[in-house]
């Protein structure tokens, strides 16, 4: 699983913004060692995998794998402490710009457990109606248990020819990275958000991205890795208007989140400049912290003796 051009499970892709072929290199391996080709787009600086995995390969990856790597809720016992922290934060936010009203009805895109919806229900909106796309199993299995609807179980399919205009609220929290085709996604979206709907979205920000680079923020599941102006730049191309974008906040400081309402397709004008700002972040945040692997350390021991959970 090396990527290499002979290997099937693996394609190649051109800029998933721009649509240029001249990619940077930046690294081959992420977390659990996953390979992981990080490259930078010479020609916007947009930062994406090449090669990557092919749709079917990610397909079984989150139907059998994700789950057990990234959802530890599902494998193990669940931390009550985290499990609604995420939607709290979109409540927080949407309070903070005076935008929390009461929709009719909700999407959570790449739901997860769907605990994001179950709290809404049960702690803001219970008269809306709460509904789900997630590709896991046992995803699956714990929203239907939930009365949570599943909308789809594939981005890629037809789910949205019979809802447009239908949900007053789109959820899109650190799904969009994971897409093999993310600007078709958001059309979807935008076809399927109401004439005044909203849509939170928030990925993880690659211009300030969480340490050590190569083991924690650079992953084989994220196909793409998104910047401010990268994020702006393809909610516009699929007819998003940026009602607000923001480079993290105290809730949490290294993402990018935005809240748009339907708009008007706009063209991207790549700059070529952001290719060597991108570039120098990345070699910045990739030189080796002995500081940060001795906590890291430390905090494992801590764990192994029962100090810490």
């Amino acid at each position: 699983m090396t990527g290499t051009p002979n290997d099937p499970e693996f394609e190649r892709s051109n800029c998933l913004l721009c649509g240029g072929s001249s990619p940077i290199a930046v690294g081959e391996h992420g977390q659990f060692n996953l390979p992981t080709h990080v490259v930078v787009c010479e020609r916007c600086g947009f930062s994406y995998l090449d090669p990557r995995w092919s749709k079917e390969r990610y397909a079984a990856f989150y139907v059998h794998q994700y789950d057990t790597l990234y959802r530890p809720e599902i494998a193990a016992q669940d931390d009550l402490r985290t499990r609604y922290a995420p939607v709290k934060q979109i409540i927080e936010r949407l309070k903070e710009r005076q935008l929390l009203r009461e929709p009719e009805r909700v999407l959570d895109l790449g739901s997860g457990m769907g605990h994001a919806l179950i709290y809404l229900r049960e702690n803001q909106w219970p008269n809306c109606r709460y509904e789900a796309i997630e590709p896991s199993s046992e995803c699956i299995k714990h929203l239907r248990s939930n009365g949570i609807e599943l909308v789809a179980s594939d981005v890629y399919s037809n789910w949205e020819e019979s809802r447009e205009g239908r949900y007053d609220l789109i959820i899109m929290r650190h799904v969009l990275e994971h897409f093999h085709d993310p600007l078709l996604v958001l059309r979807k979206v935008r076809q399927v958000l109401a004439k005044d709907g909203l849509l939170y979205l928030a990925v993880p920000d690659a211009m300030h991205p969480t340490k050590p680079l190569h083991g924690h923020f650079f992953r084989g599941v994220h196909i793409s890795y998104f910047t401010k102006y990268s994020l702006r730049s393809m909610c516009e191309a699929a007819g998003l208007a940026i009602e607000s974008i923001h480079e993290g906040d105290q809730h949490a400081r290294n993402e990018v989140f935005t809240f748009c309402r339907p708009g008007l397709v706009r063209d991207l004008v790549p700059d070529s400049s952001l290719a060597k700002v991108q570039l120098q972040v990345y070699r910045r945040m990739g030189r080796p912290d002995p500081l940060l692997a001795t906590r890291r350390a430390l905090a494992r021991m801590a764990r192994k003796l029962g100090v810490i959970q």
